[in-house]
């Protein structure tokens, strides 16, 4: 059987879409109602996403057809840590953003592959959510209850966002970690 090529072209697309072609209200709405597996793939490919778009605006004197090359399918930037690398490699992230970006790809990858049912009771889930914390509210997200954990790892994912787009830092996120682990009745 072979696949018909209106049916792959057309697949090809809809996997090319991109975040900024999204309503972002819709978007999150959307990323809320996702269950712990497909909520990290959506969340890193939403940070990838994100990656892409600045990538591209970086190299916008390159033109079109170049930048296609770079990061389309064959492009030596289609993965996820290549554009990681070259995102810090030309200073559109600092260390610390990527090592949290890298965390959740890899993430993402156990999530893609793993035939073993993971949530965010998955020990190595907590502990990706727990590293990506901003290192002041750690041991508060470590005893968050497996919904905050989630909400948790959604909210550093969005602050992530805009730490790449370069108009949050992740300090910002701290306090909304702390009233969430409140609101669980979870002090420091």
């Amino acid at each position: 059987m072979s696949t018909p090529p209106n049916l792959s072209k057309a697949l090809r697309k809809l996997s090319q879409s991109y975040l900024v072609d999204l309503d972002p209200k819709e978007h999150a709405q959307h990323l809320l109602k996702e269950e712990g597996r497909s909520f990290i793939i959506l969340h890193a490919a939403t940070v990838e996403g994100v990656i892409e778009h600045q990538l591209r605006q970086a190299f916008d004197h390159l033109g079109a057809s170049e930048i296609d090359t770079l990061l389309g399918a064959d492009g030596p930037l289609h993965s996820f840590a290549n554009k990681t690398r070259i995102a810090f490699a030309i200073k559109l992230i600092d260390f610390e953003t990527r090592q949290r970006i890298d965390l959740i790809r890899m993430a993402r990858n156990a999530a893609a592959h793993s035939l073993k049912p993971l949530s965010f009771a998955t020990d190595e889930i907590v502990r990706v959510t727990v590293e990506i914390s901003p290192e002041d509210v750690r041991e508060l997200v470590r005893k968050l209850p497996e919904d905050s954990l989630k909400e948790t790892f959604g909210l550093i994912c969005t602050c992530l966002l805009g730490c790449i787009a370069g108009t949050r830092q992740m300090s910002d996120i701290s306090d909304m970690i702390r009233r969430r682990a409140a609101a669980d009745g979870i002090v420091s």
